[in-house]
């Protein structure tokens, strides 16, 4: 009767024919953790009970009602169960059927004989003349239910009760009453009067409301299920559109995956179940009601006033299509109104799109209906709706602003001179919007061959921010070579020539960290010219200079007033080029982190809801490496793995950025070998392959250290990190927060014995503390000057001071490895019991973190003893191992140097320990010693 059962064997159960079975299948939920928990609950409890859940039809009851039923099973308990369908509630006994389905045949035999008949003709096993006896099925139902519930946990499941055959649902609920130690799990759609709650409601049911997923929830969903990235503009509209039910977020996705329309200003397709589900109840409707349904569909934010007369209102109330909710009108489900465009003419649309621009009350709202309503090229109404694509730039909305933009061009007759002026804006507005495929559509041909100066610098620029092939002979970054074409043409034009410089000075700032003197200088000497631009080139020019300056460690306090007084001017920048977020970098670098999360997160909102596709990713890549400095592992992970769930459309660096995060994350989880494979595709020691950008190589790099510092690499460990060290002190990156190595690189200095480096370096940090009054690198220096004298009682101090520091600031992962170094220099000073306390910490507060990698580091750490000079056993550090190697085999110390890549100083430093260490007194000692010095099953 059903394609899938439950089968009990000797407590083996599984699903025959049900490929949704989602929990056994290994699909997994998504969110649901209140009712997993619930559910999980229920299971454990000692006594019985009885747990509904209600929801509407394709909410998740039945993925929920599934988990049970595996959860069940790992516990050994029997499960009998039922599903239940629609069109099978008209055959009598046909869940009874599913019921018995899987019990051993013995079970039944064993019944009272007029309920063993009652059961058997009730099943057509042996029909019986006389008919069937409901109070005997019933009472046979509840004896096999207590027979098989003597012995072990027994759980009754039914999904959509409500659909339940009569007799059968009488029997189960005369049963259900009676079972005082079995479970009871149900599901079902709403309060649908089924006689087994019914019967359950005066006892101990418990009802969980099955609500809808959230927009992460369903993004995830799609993602696994179906494989789809999307971009975060379309997610929300399937959110919006779905109403967060996952049948029919799926159903939207898959319609969407094999359409190859846009959904930037269309429709979302249906699939075609979704269609004949929906699309049979809007045919159904009057025709009255089936136009105002449309309306409301096609302006959702229009007044009920400017909809058809009350006649219709009334009859699309009566047919339960429609809410009234103040002056607004509403489907009772978002995919009504989806069905009901899918259903209406291209024509019917038209006529509806032009009665509500004529409503319309809002300039932007009618450019919105009449761009819909008007099928051929006009110019007039292409005016209009140029007009309503630079108002919603205005307010922020970037996203209606594109669509509105793309309509305003396709109106726009070819011939007409302002149609390439418009499709550049439009092409501004993609941008912003984070639509760059739709962007480069919205380009001029040949855009080398505009002949007005102004709109062919324009459109390089564009053509950089869009990421468009580059120009023939351009190098591998096309949109470099954009730029570039647009300083050199555009130094005939002073005025012109100021807002190109602002806007690619501020990018070479940021992605290359060079020249910011030269670049600085530059902007100072055409900041006359800036002062005649517009405002938003102004603004422009002001977070150009504010980036390098802030580089440079200099204020912002002049440069952000001036900000202040252009943003109430105009509507300012995108999010991702304003001041506020260099605010809260600046916070971050610090080492601040509740004071840059409220600023960061409340940015996110606003690129949100203004639909800015840039500046959330931007935005997004600052709180993801907030919570990564912070320590916040797992938060860090979830904003990655929404990235990963979302499509590729971003900027040029965006690869790499999330690829040397991942790799960050790696590296704090303690999980090395990941680390490389996220960095593929970066160069190992120099600046090229698949990086777009200097910072995310730094990064890379910082990434690279500190993995290498848990696998006890120092020499490797330094090398990486001094190359960021050396090239942004190279560079004038004055704050030692923004690139943050400066406590790793002492370590790993340390380590390989270049102590005097090590010292600079703690020097610096000092400096820079007490000069900037930066809090991360005054704990950072206290750290610092510990590594140098780890084994003195001064160093313990300084050790705690610092872990103190950190964790005041929030910075979890530095706290946890300062205590970590802290139970190192006990250990050095033989204070053994606070060695082993102090590791214990570390480990707990990696584990804390979610980083087991370092708290295995810490956990094995006790059992490693000191490492002091003359002291009988002691061993040597693997770079001190590969020195002892070279040097006992004849190699000098320059050659020693050139092959493991460190300096002269540095090797006679090691030499030094080495001899200490072993009491030796020169190389022929070294060599005669090298058996009893290297153990040979190290591999290192």
């Amino acid at each position: 009767m059903h394609d899938a059962k439950l089968y009990v064997r000797g407590g083996f159960t599984r699903y025959r024919g049900n490929p949704y079975f989602s929990v056994m299948a290994g699909a997994g939920l998504f969110g649901r953790h209140r009712e997993v928990e619930l559910i999980e609950r229920f299971l454990t409890t000692e006594r019985g009970g009885a747990l509904l859940l209600e929801g509407a039809g394709g909410i998740g009851k039945t993925s929920l009602w599934e988990h049970g039923l595996a959860l069940a099973q790992q516990r050994g308990m029997l499960i009998v169960s039922a599903r239940c369908a629609e069109q099978e509630r008209h055959l009598s006994y046909a869940g009874m059927a599913d019921l018995l389905a899987g019990i051993e045949l013995s079970s039944i035999a064993a019944l009272p004989v007029p309920q063993l008949a009652a059961i058997e003709s009730a099943l057509l096993i042996r029909p019986s003349p006389r008919g069937v006896n409901p109070q005997a099925v019933a009472a046979g139902l509840l004896s096999v239910l207590r027979d098989l519930g003597a012995s072990r946990s027994l759980l009754v499941a039914v999904d959509d009760v409500g659909w339940l055959d009569e007799p059968t649902a009488a029997a189960l609920a005369f049963a259900a009453r009676r079972l005082q130690s079995a479970r009871l799990l149900f599901t079902a759609r709403g309060d649908d009067g089924s006689p087994v709650v019914r019967a359950l409601a005066r006892t101990a049911l418990e009802r969980v409301t099955v609500g809808p997923l959230d927009s992460a929830e369903v993004r995830q969903l799609l993602h696994a299920r179906l494989g789809l990235s999307l971009s975060r503009r379309t997610m929300q509209r399937i959110c919006a559109t779905c109403a967060g039910n996952p049948l029919y977020a799926l159903e939207l996705g898959k319609a969407l995956a094999g359409s190859s329309a846009s959904p930037l200003g269309t429709e979302l397709p249906l699939t075609r179940n979704l269609e004949e589900e929906l699309s049979g109840r809007v045919a159904q409707l009057e025709p009255a009601a089936r136009q105002l349904l449309l309306a409301v569909a096609l302006g959702p934010s229009t007044a009920a006033s400017a909809m058809p007369g009350i006649e219709a209102l009334a009859a699309a109330l009566e047919s339960g299509v429609v809410i009234v909710e103040g002056d607004r009108i509403r489907p009772t489900h978002p995919l009504l109104g989806t069905a009901a465009v899918a259903h209406a003419s291209p024509t019917e649309r038209r006529e509806v799109h032009r009665r509500l621009a004529a409503a319309a009350n809002d300039d932007e709202q009618r450019a919105h209906h009449l761009a819909l309503a008007t099928q051929l090229p006009d110019g007039a109404t292409a005016a209009t709706v140029a007009a309503g694509a630079a108002q919603a730039m205005r307010r922020g909305a970037a996203a209606s602003a594109a669509e509105l933009g793309k309509q305003a061009v396709r109106l726009t007759p070819i011939s007409a001179p302002e149609r390439v002026e418009r499709q550049l804006t439009a092409a501004e507005y993609m941008s912003a919007a984070g639509e760059l495929e739709q962007g480069r559509g919205l380009l001029p041909r040949e855009i080398q061959a505009l002949p007005d100066l102004r709109q062919r610098v324009r459109a390089y620029l564009l053509a950089a921010d869009l990421g468009l092939a580059g120009p023939p002979l351009s190098p591998d970054r096309p949109d470099k070579a954009w730029s570039d074409r647009a300083l050199r043409e555009s130094q005939v034009d002073t005025d012109l020539y100021a807002g190109v410089l602002a806007r690619c000075a501020g990018d070479e700032a940021v992605e290359e960290i060079r020249n910011l003197s030269e670049l600085e200088g530059s902007l100072v000497a055409v900041e006359s010219a800036a002062s005649r631009l517009e405002p938003s080139t102004q603004l422009l020019f002001i977070s150009s200079l504010a980036w390098i300056r802030s580089l440079r460690g200099a204020s912002l306090g002049e440069l952000a007033a001036r900000a202040e007084s252009l943003e109430a001017e105009t509507h300012g920048l995108p999010l991702h080029h304003g001041v506020e977020r260099l605010v809260a970098l600046r916070q971050m670098w610090r080492g601040e982190t509740d004071a840059p999360r409220a600023a960061l997160g409340e940015l996110l909102r606003l690129a949100d809801l203004r639909g800015e596709g840039e500046s959330y990713l931007a935005i997004r890549l600052h709180l993801c490496e907030l919570e990564l400095r912070a320590g916040n592992l797992d938060a860090a992970e979830t904003l990655l793995d929404e990235w990963a769930q979302e499509s590729s459309e971003g900027p040029p660096n965006a690869p790499s950025a999330y690829a040397r995060c991942r790799a960050l994350l790696a590296a704090q989880r303690g999980r090395g070998h990941d680390v490389e494979r996220w960095l593929a595709g970066f160069a190992g020691d120099g600046f090229s392959g698949a990086v777009t950008d200097r910072w995310q190589w730094l990064e890379a790099q910082r990434a690279r250290g500190l993995a290498l510092l848990l696998t006890g690499s120092a020499v490797a460990a330094a090398a990486r990190l001094r190359s960021v060290w050396d090239y942004t002190l190279r560079e004038g990156v004055t704050d030692p927060g923004i690139f943050p190595v400066a406590g790793d690189l002492v370590e790993a200095l340390v380590g390989s014995g270049a102590h005097a480096d090590a010292e600079a370096v703690t020097r610096a940090v000092s400096e820079a503390a007490l000069e900037r009054d930066h809090p991360w690198a005054a704990a950072t220096a206290k750290r610092c000057a510990a590594l140098i004298d780890l084994g003195t009682p001064d160093a313990g101090r300084e050790l705690i001071g610092s872990a103190d520091a950190f964790q005041a600031l929030g910075l979890g992962f530095e706290r946890a490895r300062t205590v970590l170094t802290l139970a190192v220099s006990y250990r050095e000073q033989r204070q053994h019991q606070r060695s082993a306390q102090a590791f214990e910490q570390a480990a707990a507060l990696f584990d804390a973190l979610g980083s087991p990698g370092w708290a295995r580091h810490a956990r094995e750490q006790p059992t490693r003893g000191p490492r002091r000079a003359g002291e009988q056993g002691a061993s040597l550090t693997p770079t001190e191992e590969k020195i002892a190697r070279l040097v006992a085999t004849g190699s000098r110390n320059r050659e020693v140097a050139a092959e493991l890549f460190i300096s002269e100083k540095t090797v006679e430093a090691h030499l030094s320990h080495i001899y200490a260490k072993l009491e030796l007194r020169s190389r022929t000692e070294l060599a005669a010693r090298l058996h009893a010095l290297i153990d040979p099953a190290d591999p290192s």
